[in-house]
């Protein structure tokens, strides 16, 4: 069994958050919103359009600084240009 490594979340706002973590060569990244009865996994696209702009430059941050710091990892969970 494989176990994740690196694990962090980060909370952008009250409502939504990131987590991150490596395993066997990935970089993964995972966005939740936090709804009434719980946490819920949604798509970094949807959690985009629902930031304000301070939101997204935290987020924008954090993703830039896992990407360098695990560039030789290949990247899940965000986008690859």
């Amino acid at each position: 069994m494989l176990s994740r490594q690196n694990d962090q979340k980060y909370k952008i706002s009250k409502k939504y958050s990131v987590v991150f973590f490596t395993i066997a060569g990935y970089a993964i990244f995972r966005y939740y919103e936090k709804r009434e009865y719980g946490r819920w996994e949604i798509g970094r696209d949807s959690m985009l359009g629902r930031l304000t702009t301070s939101e997204l430059k935290k987020l924008f941050r954090f993703e830039a600084e896992k990407k360098e710091k695990y560039k030789k990892y290949q990247a899940y969970g965000i986008w690859e240009k």
